[in-house]
């Protein structure tokens, strides 16, 4: 068995004073860590430095290793490696395949792995998951931030602590490395000669992280020696800065958040100062999992202020594939409009079908000749059971079905045709649900409207002969749109 070398005593009490300032060690009940491992020089130090804690710390720690098997990198390296280091510190490691169907991207390979790390970190009830992000890590990326303009939350670095919520549980990531420089590292690897798998992309400058590692940084050396502490002395500033700004959004956010609707009240949104506006929506889309940019920011504003800006039709805004910011009776929502196909039913008079994608059954019955002369019969029960009058449309072809380019349907009491898209938008239906709500038509023309009404053609005038019902067979799509 080989034994973890000794680091550095700085090192080792950087990393216990961490875990312990953070309260994931020293509590009554054992540390279990899951420790992302590549393998790698700096992963590879974490992991002797949490073996070395473990064989001196007076209560138990456990470990284990877990190995992400990258979709698009030679894994066979990796994995001897990181097989023959696990092995000789006697501890437990596990590989996390992939989800192939991701999208081809560092950032979707990235969500992927850290939502394997907490699903597996729940499953064996793990005190937290531990990276081996250092102080540099920490630093070029406030640098590249920089370069692309970040705000100021931008340049407080990687957060040494962060939860993750997968699978209606929650995970700690915590990076106790995160205050210890790349050359310690490099010299503990140095030291004890270290046998960590060397990642070639990593010296390939065509990526921009390793550009700004490799070809800026060097200058940075050179010019301004002292940088680094420059650096975090400037995200120190903008931690605390953050902290400030963030006790003042946490009341405007109150202010403007309506909880019961999910949604920004709009009047009180467009009082705010600009500053205020940009940090609520930014909020709003980042808790929505939304990804935004400067630009998308500023067109938004522009959009909901009623300036010049990308839109998509009338009170719609894009912000991602099928998801808009809609203004809707003084309400800022987040809607997601997916195509809501439906098969058109062709049905008879009378008649009893069911329509999968409605989830309801569509009754047509004709009346008794007794039931005709009912008081009650003359007049509609609700708009999904209503008595009807459809002398003539025995032998049509009707439709059951949802809305269409060019349908019309003349409302009760009313002696012409008017769009449907007319009746909906008077009706206060929300362009995001007129797709799901049924309709019975003739054509392009519109008999019936699930919840809204009739056409005049329709109504009873002397005595009804049918009687129409819509009966729900499991929660229904058409009731998504009824306050």
């Amino acid at each position: 068995m080989m034994s973890a070398p000794t680091q550095t005593p700085t090192m080792l009490s950087q990393v216990q004073q961490f875990l312990e300032q953070h309260h994931l060690l020293g509590q009554a009940h054992e540390a279990h860590y899951v420790v992302a491992f590549s393998g790698g020089r700096d992963s590879t130090v974490l992991l002797h430095c949490l073996k070395q804690l473990q064989a001196h710390y007076p209560r138990k720690i456990r470990l284990t290793a877990v190995y992400y098997c990258h979709p698009w990198r030679p894994l066979q390296n990796d994995l001897a490696q990181v097989h023959k280091t696990c092995k000789a510190l006697e501890v437990d490691w596990i590989c996390l395949a992939p989800d192939l169907t991701m999208a081809h991207t560092e950032e979707s390979a990235r969500e992927d792995r850290y939502n394997q790390l907490a699903r597996l970190a729940l499953d064996l009830d793990a005190t937290a998951i531990l990276t081996a992000h250092h102080q540099d890590d920490s630093l070029e990326t406030v640098l590249f931030r920089l370069f692309r303009g970040t705000g100021i939350e931008g340049l407080n670095g990687i957060p040494p602590i962060r939860t993750l919520y997968v699978d209606e549980g929650e995970v700690v990531v915590a990076r106790p490395l995160l205050a210890v420089s790349r050359q310690a590292i490099n010299e503990v690897v140095s030291s004890f000669s270290l046998a960590y798998v060397d990642d070639p992309t990593n010296q390939q400058t065509q990526f921009s992280r390793n550009k700004l590692r490799h070809l800026i940084i060097p200058h940075l050396e050179t010019t301004f020696p002292d940088w680094r502490q420059s650096m975090m002395k400037l995200t120190e500033h903008a931690r605390f800065d953050t902290k400030i700004i963030q006790a003042k959004m946490d009341d405007v956010w109150q202010m403007v958040y309506q909880a019961d609707t999910d949604s920004l009240d709009e009047r009180r949104f467009l009082q705010l100062d600009e500053a205020y506006q940009r940090r609520v929506l930014r909020h709003y889309l980042r808790a929505h999992d939304q990804e935004y940019s400067y630009q998308r920011i500023i067109d938004a504003l522009c959009f909901l202020r009623g300036e010049q800006g990308r839109t998509f039709g009338p009170g719609l805004f894009s912000v991602g594939t099928h998801t808009f910011l809609s203004v809707y009776r003084h309400r800022i929502t987040l809607e997601t409009r997916q195509p809501f196909e439906v098969e058109p039913l062709d049905v008879s008079v009378p008649c009893r079908v069911s329509h999968r994608q409605f989830r309801a059954t569509l009754i047509i019955k004709e009346l008794d000749p007794e039931e005709r002369i009912k008081p009650y019969a003359w007049h509609k029960t609700s708009n999904f059971d209503l008595v009807v009058n459809l002398k003539g449309l025995e032998d049509a072809t009707l439709t059951l079905r949802n809305r269409r380019q060019g349908d019309f349907i003349t409302p009760l009491g009313m002696a012409e045709n008017i769009k449907l898209k007319k009746l909906f938008k008077n009706r206060g239906i929300s362009r995001f649900h007129r797709d799901r709500v049924p309709l019975l038509a003739q054509g392009s023309k519109v008999l019936w409207v699930a919840g809204l009404g009739l056409n005049e053609e329709i109504r009873v005038k002397s005595k009804p002969t049918h009687r129409i019902t819509f009966e729900q067979t499991e929660e229904p799509v058409y009731m998504a749109w009824k306050e």
